[in-house]
């Protein structure tokens, strides 16, 4: 079962490079989940990291980084 769902907010716009390797799985997984597009992916991506990882949390909290 795929991990992201939509969500619609403003946007910005972002240029990014891959590994080959990177990117011939993230096509998988895109194909794989059904995902319409790239950008798609990459946000969900991103939130899905920031929303888990127990040290950016902590150093939010420490720095009073409201989000």
């Amino acid at each position: 079962m795929p991990l992201i769902k939509p969500v619609n907010s403003e946007t910005i716009s972002l240029k990014a490079k891959f590994s080959k390797n990177l990117h011939t799985e993230m096509e998988q997984y895109i194909q794989w989940a059904s995902v319409m597009d790239k950008e798609y992916f990459l946000v969900e991506a991103a939130k899905y990291l920031l929303k888990m990882d127990k040290d950016w949390k902590n150093h939010k909290m420490n720095q009073g980084i409201v989000r």
